[in-house]
């Protein structure tokens, strides 16, 4: 076996390990072009909603060669250079057409059908690490849900999602999530820094080590992802890790192929939605343990401000929603909150605006209050708009 050291992977190693998933992504499936007769013709790869169609439109009990036979059906997507897919009505044409095809003829269809599902089932092991990649995160935001209505090719969209798209959907759904509640928090320290600045000294450290963590994790997922295609080498994870599919997986040989699609006649659960709860259930834990961290992080600096003497607030109350502030705030016993975590609405009522200069007097050892309105409102104009706006009388005395 050939001996070399592990290096991590880059971004631009990894580009060729995505080509199938990125194809199924923006195209809505991967495609072969054959020619039967001299008639050229285009395969494609199978969604879950053409497996729940064959089910049906074959039945559990049919023969081998009616199955098959719809199997090609769903995945001829293209005849002469007439694209089918907008025509619900050519599905059964085109079953006729291949249950009268030669058996070598159909044997050649079936296994390139085969390679078909083999490769988009692999493509969905580097879904996870394909969603760490920042082009992932440029689709997302490019086109969002809407991805196959923009893919160029007419009626894909009836074709339904694949389990790359649902699973992709419901990771960048979630990072944005993410992102939102990491801005906000990140808010919320800028403003708590002023009262707390050596408890958030502390915060932030902790932060970018646990940022550094995350990276980290992320960083092994790729390596995986690329080894075991381009080396045949199924790395671990560090710390056991957060695997992609230790305990569910999608078929990857033609075997564990032939296993899916018997129990897919025999009507079982399907694989693709266990494949996306799965997945799905791993962001979901992976984000609240983020969370669950943060508040250990912070709960352990207070305890070490604590025992270090540092007489500044608390942080816990930088956990606190807007809604917990309140009722704080509305309880008979009093609780001091230095500041909540609804970073956003702090901004609105102290940054957004610019304040006037000089609309606070402080009266000679008094506390600093308020001018009135007109009195504020005068100050901030200009001394010659003072003059303009004023209002001279006439009396008197002279």
């Amino acid at each position: 076996m050939e001996q070399f050291r592990i290096q991590p992977s880059t971004a631009e190693q990894r580009q060729s390990i995505y080509e199938d998933l990125q194809e199924i992504l923006t195209v809505g499936f991967l495609s072969h072009s054959v020619s039967v007769s001299g008639v050229p013709v285009a395969l494609r790869s199978l969604n879950p909603s053409d497996l729940y169609l064959m089910r049906h439109r074959a039945g559990p009990r049919t023969s081998t060669h009616t199955w098959n036979s719809w199997f090609l059906a769903h995945g001829v997507w293209m005849i002469g250079g007439q694209i089918i897919l907008e025509d619900p009505s050519a599905a059964f044409e085109v079953y006729e057409m291949c249950s009268r095809l030669p058996k070598a003829a159909m044997s050649e269809l079936m296994h390139l059908m085969s390679q078909l599902l083999l490769r988009s089932n692999k493509a969905v092991e580097m879904v996870e690490s394909f969603c760490y990649e920042n082009e992932s995160r440029f689709l997302w935001r490019s086109y969002g849900h809407a991805i196959l209505e923009r893919s160029g090719v007419p009626g894909v969209e009836r074709l339904g999602w694949s389990t790359i798209h649902r699973l992709w959907a419901s990771f960048n759904t979630n990072e944005d999530v993410r992102e939102e509640w990491m801005s906000r928090w990140t808010h919320t320290k800028l403003l708590a820094s002023t009262q707390a600045p050596k408890g958030i000294k502390k915060l932030n450290s902790a932060d970018e080590q646990a940022l550094e963590n995350e990276n980290r994790r992320r960083q092994s997922i790729h390596d995986k992802a690329y080894y075991k295609v381009t080396k045949g080498i199924d790395l671990d994870i560090p710390q056991g890790g957060d695997g992609r599919y230790q305990d569910i997986r999608m078929a990857v040989t033609t075997q564990e192929l032939e296993e899916e699609m018997r129990r897919v006649r025999a009507g079982e659960k399907d694989k693709h939605d266990q494949v996306v709860d799965f997945y799905k259930r791993r962001v979901r834990e992976r984000i609240e343990k983020e969370r669950a961290d943060q508040r250990k992080r912070v709960a352990r600096i207070e305890r070490e401000m604590a025992a270090a003497g540092v007489n500044e607030p608390a942080l816990r109350p930088m956990l606190m929603s807007g809604e917990d502030v309140a009722q704080q705030l509305a309880r008979k016993h009093s609780t001091r909150v230095i500041y909540g975590n609804q970073a956003n609405e702090l901004y609105d009522r102290y940054l957004k605006d610019e304040p006037i200069l000089g609309t606070v007097a402080v009266p000679k050892g008094g506390m600093p209050t308020a001018m009135p309105a007109e009195k504020a409102e005068q100050l901030g104009r200009t001394l010659q708009e003072q003059v303009a706006a004023r209002k001279p009388t006439f009396g008197g005395n002279g």
